[in-house]
């Protein structure tokens, strides 16, 4: 890089309150933000000036990175080397009203029937779609391809969301009869639940912890043996992730364009009881040994039992998730 920092503008018009890098540490997440700070602060690391405008935010936030509000972007007197719509394609005119840069739309979510609907907003712009997993990167291609005669001025790419580089498998004592479900409670939850009592029918012993990034509420009666942790911090999801016997999310009924718990049980050698669904098997490794179909009952307490008879299956997360490897897949994105 010259000596002049490369500049990355980011803006977020979606995000439920502000964040930065202190929010990180201290308080629960959704996925989308923890990843963008993660980006943001590992490219600040290595030199790069990285802008984070969020519509809601009105005072500077702490970090590496520059995490500000929208009125401080009018201060910045040079283009930026690239310009980041997060998740939304209504974000793409504001950024084109005030800088001449590369653009891309960085997508989180299955919303590529949004992004149709909005393909006026996109065409011609040279926007460089992005999703978080090949799976993702499929389906939005696939939908402006079948929906959309001519699809002009767009590529569509991905980048993984990261893995730290130093998540790995330590000492902490694996409880056996233990499984935990850390998401939101629209991806599986009522599901997961109705699983784990035919489980603890089975064997009283099982336990199952529950966790909530806190931006859709969980249902208030919840069954014997499972313990509500509510909205906690990564470092604690983590801790709770390294002691169960398995993550289980017997989620069929919301597809995850990347899933991040998945990776990281991986990552710190935690297996997972998944559903063929969305990126689970490009995820999971290896995946087959982790997949089950969570709508057979007998199917899933099948392959705990056998687990627990034998030995769970060795387990870990795939190089190209570690952020060494997604930080240079965003530095050629910004360099090209």
């Amino acid at each position: 890089m010259s000596s002049t920092p490369k500049r990355v503008v980011l803006v977020d018009l979606t995000c439920p309150k502000p964040y930065d890098a202190e929010s990180l540490k201290s308080v629960p997440l959704g996925g989308t933000e923890a990843t963008v700070i993660r980006i943001a602060e590992a490219l600040s690391a290595e030199g790069y000036e990285f802008v984070v405008a969020q519509h809601n935010r009105l005072e500077q936030g702490k970090g590496l990175a520059n995490y500000t509000s929208f009125e401080a972007l009018d201060q910045i007197s040079s283009d930026p080397a690239l310009a980041i719509a997060l998740r939304t394609p209504k974000a793409i005119p504001f950024l084109q009203n005030r800088f001449n840069s590369k653009l891309a739309l960085w997508c989180h979510d299955y919303n590529h029937q949004e992004l149709v609907e909005d393909y006026e907003i996109l065409a011609d712009t040279g926007v460089r779609i992005l999703g978080v997993s090949r799976t993702h990167k499929s389906i939005i291609a696939d939908a402006l391809l079948s929906q959309i005669k001519e699809v002009k001025g767009l590529k569509v790419d991905f980048v993984y969301n990261p893995v730290d580089d130093s998540l790995q498998p330590d000492v902490t004592t694996v409880y056996h009869k233990r499984l935990v479900y850390f998401a939101s409670p629209h991806k599986g939850l009522e599901r997961t639940l109705e699983l784990f009592e035919r489980i603890r029918a089975t064997d009283h012993q099982y336990e199952l912890y529950i966790a909530n990034p806190g931006y859709m509420p969980c249902r208030e009666s919840l069954p014997e043996g499972v313990i509500n942790l509510g909205a906690i911090p990564h470092a604690e999801v983590l801790q709770h992730v390294r002691s169960a016997f398995a993550v289980f999310h017997a989620n069929y009924v919301f597809p995850e364009t990347f899933g991040l718990v998945y990776a990281e049980a991986n990552a710190v050698g935690t297996p997972c009881i998944a559903h063929r669904m969305g990126s689970v098997p490009e995820i999971l490794n290896p995946s087959e040994a982790q997949i089950v179909d969570c709508r057979d009952e007998r199917a899933v307490i099948d392959r705990l039992e056998m687990w627990q008879r034998n030995t769970r299956p060795a387990v870990s997360c795939k190089p190209e998730f570690r952020m060494s490897s997604v930080i240079r897949k965003w530095k050629e994105i910004i360099e090209r």
